[in-house]
């Protein structure tokens, strides 16, 4: 019989289902990086104010890259979830998250090291998705409208490391954390028009004094002709903006389900 430890390893778990008879079998780390975290957005400085009110689930892994098929089947989980709500509840479906930790590093991992890690995990991503590229998605990450897509949804992946010392806000405890919100969501909650600029503000004003580090100035409005949705993914710690081309633009095309 497989036990609750090893079914959460394979599966998301919702955090109405947090009960001490299913905590009990996950690894204490787990636990601790749940608590963590849900003490840090509950902050009332935190910079998002959405965090606080979000439908989560959680899952974890040992290693993003070792058990990087743990954590495809983590996203794909989330996906048919939240496709689920889209068709029950939007406004609840906008504010389902999937927050995944990986387990806290014995030695010290920069922030640069976290990042490639990151981007290796989000390339065998595209390359194992077995759902077709969205069409309302352009597949070059060097235009204002792309987003990372995985099983045919559009998704934000919000890095956080314990290595972000600064940048206070990408900090969500000791673990490597990865914070996925669907593409939609994030439009219900601040729309792309000037009706999503208060919310946005507000959050970014909130930033300005909860940060170390200025706020990031690609920092923008999706849609926006100057906006890249990537470089918003990992943040430096050190106030400097993203350059170069985007680590996922020679992986767009290798997988046969995203070819169109």
């Amino acid at each position: 019989m497989v036990g609750v430890g090893e079914r959460l390893f394979g599966g998301i778990l919702h955090e109405h289902d947090l009960v001490p008879s299913v905590l009990s079998s996950a690894p204490n780390w787990f636990r601790e990086a749940i608590e963590e975290f849900q003490t840090i957005i509950k902050n009332l400085k935190f910079p998002c104010v959405y965090a606080s009110k979000s439908n989560l689930y959680y899952s974890y892994a040992n290693s993003i890259l070792v058990n990087r098929d743990a954590v495809a089947s983590h996203f794909e989980q989330y996906v048919e979830a939240l496709k689920s709500l889209e068709r029950e509840d939007a406004g609840l479906a906008a504010r389902t998250l999937l927050v995944t930790f990986e387990k806290p590093r014995e030695n010290y991992v920069s922030v640069d090291e976290y990042q490639c890690e990151t981007w290796e995990l989000l390339r065998f991503l595209l390359y194992a998705d077995r759902e077709p590229w969205p069409d309302t998605i352009p597949r070059d990450p060097d235009t204002s409208k792309w987003e990372f897509c995985f099983a045919g949804v559009p998704l934000f992946v919000n890095v956080c490391t314990p290595s972000h010392l600064k940048r206070r806000s990408r900090n969500l405890g000791r673990s490597l954390t990865l914070v996925v919100q669907g593409r939609a969501g994030i439009d219900f909650c601040a729309p792309p028009t000037d009706e999503g600029n208060p919310a946005r503000e507000l959050i970014r004003t909130r930033l300005d004094s909860f940060d170390q580090v200025p706020r990031c100035s690609d920092l923008n409005v999706y849609g926006i002709e100057s906006n890249r949705q990537w470089k918003l993914y990992f943040l430096s710690d050190d106030g400097k903006p993203r350059t170069g081309e985007c680590p996922l633009s020679a992986t767009q095309n290798q997988n046969p389900s995203n070819r169109r």
